[in-house]
């Protein structure tokens, strides 16, 4: 049985709160909002060792059985990443890879297929423990260990389980769907929910923004831009449609949706505003104070693109205690784009910020910048280079000193994790 919720009361408030939260400017803070536009006019060399004691670069194990494909996501897992290819061909008979955080290939986890056990995506939601792993299948979601065990089959419904948008908390899974903009009605997301052996769905809707600073988004023959974000490897993929001079954006692939401990958190595309999330509603839990260029629902509804001092955040890592962003001011990739890499540090409020291209410098190791990708259930942070990378940045900088875990690695070995911790 479906049962459908809509939370007018909190539409409102979150209307109240967003509106104002993006129209303030510099002016007036609050708690819990991210100084964005201060940090990047006053920019600082951001350093490994702001984000850490120690710095490791672990290379994952190259094996015929663990091959990591051109295009993956990583999920963080308890002492153990995840690694899902994704549109990689003949990779799907270990279409899910689980390696230990001393870089060992520990097993491929469940597989592609029509029989009882398989899924039909690699990327996973990880349990409420981190122990283990569902994967979204027909009719159902598929339980596996990290060590690749059958765990058995637990209902969904909806969209529940797809990748991105999609949470297990405590004893449910909760997703999250952006709704679209609309000329008849307001921009909406609606919040599901499900206990893991029901098919029970609860559906809310929030409608955080006015009705009357929306506008529609209706395609014909458009041209189609496909940008990355700031974090080097993060997977962000941001799009932009143009139709006759019309310009709207959409996400590509991006994790819309994310637990802090058993805490859930969403951002919608270029929203300023992260929300805290419950079965049944949301509210605002951080802002991202961009200043006076920050993006509106005014600019977006001139359907004429972002101009090139708008300034937004593009990735977010986060932590019990920080933030890790990164920004653009103008829209990725275009002509005098600038990006900036940032910490928000949740126990005392300060924001910093710097160049976007030089990332987090190596100070500790003296290699190359580092970028997070994920926050490990230990709070250390996680980010992957590949040997194109390594032999790029060499190729720039002769004078490097190599790691030695990884100077000795052939061209065609897996990628490497960049783990920073304390």
């Amino acid at each position: 049985m479906r049962q459908n919720k809509t939370i007018a009361s909190c539409a409102v408030a979150l209307s109240a709160l967003v509106v104002a939260s993006c129209t303030t400017g510099g002016d007036s803070k609050g708690k819990n909002v991210i100084d964005i536009a201060q940090a990047v006019a006053n920019p600082v060399e951001m350093k490994v060792s702001d984000l850490g004691k120690t710095i490791r670069y672990v290379p994952l194990e190259t094996t015929d059985s663990s091959l990591v494909g051109d295009s993956w996501v990583l999920t963080p897992a308890d002492g153990a990443v995840l690694i899902s290819n994704v549109n990689n061909g003949g990779l799907e008979a270990e279409a899910c890879l689980s390696f230990g955080l001393d870089g060992k290939f520990i097993s491929g986890v469940g597989h592609y297929g029509q029989d009882p056990e398989a899924y039909r995506s690699s990327e996973c939601v990880i349990a409420p423990d981190n122990k283990s792993a569902y994967f979204a299948a027909s009719n159902g979601m598929q339980h596996y260990s990290i060590d690749g065990q059958y765990l058995g089959k637990t209902c969904r419904a909806g969209m529940i389980g797809m990748p991105g948008v999609t949470v297990a908390v405590d004893t449910m899974f909760i997703a999250v769907e952006d709704g679209l903009v609309g000329k008849d009605s307001p921009r909406c997301f609606s919040i599901y929910s499900e206990g893991f052996n029901t098919f029970t769905v609860d559906t809310v809707e929030i409608i955080p923004y006015p009705k009357d600073a929306t506008k529609g988004w209706y395609y014909s023959n458009v041209s189609i831009s496909r940008v990355d974000g700031v974090m080097r490897n993060a997977k962000n993929v941001y799009r932009e449609y143009d139709e006759g001079g019309n310009i709207t954006y959409r996400q590509g692939y991006l994790r819309t949706v994310w637990r802090v401990g058993q805490t859930v958190h969403h951002r919608e595309l270029l929203s300023d505003t992260i929300y805290a999330i419950t079965p049944a509603s949301a509210e605002v839990a951080y802002v991202f104070d961009c200043g006076d260029d920050h993006i509106t629902a005014e600019l977006i509804a001139e359907q004429k693109g972002l101009r090139s001092n708008t300034l937004f955040v593009s990735d977010i890592v986060e932590t019990n205690d920080r933030m890790i962003f990164g920004a653009s001011r103008g829209w990725l990739g275009s002509e005098g784009n600038r990006t900036f890499v940032g910490i928000y540090d949740k126990n005392t409020g300060a924001t910093r910020a710097g160049d976007g291209a030089k990332g987090f410098v190596d100070d500790l190791a003296g290699f190359m910048p580092f970028y997070p990708l994920a926050a490990l259930p230990d709070g250390s942070l996680v980010g992957v280079i590949t040997m194109d990378d390594v032999a790029k940045y060499t190729e720039e900088n002769p004078e490097a000193k190599i790691p030695a875990e990884i100077a000795a690695l052939e061209e065609d070995a897996n990628p490497i994790l960049v783990i920073v911790g304390n």
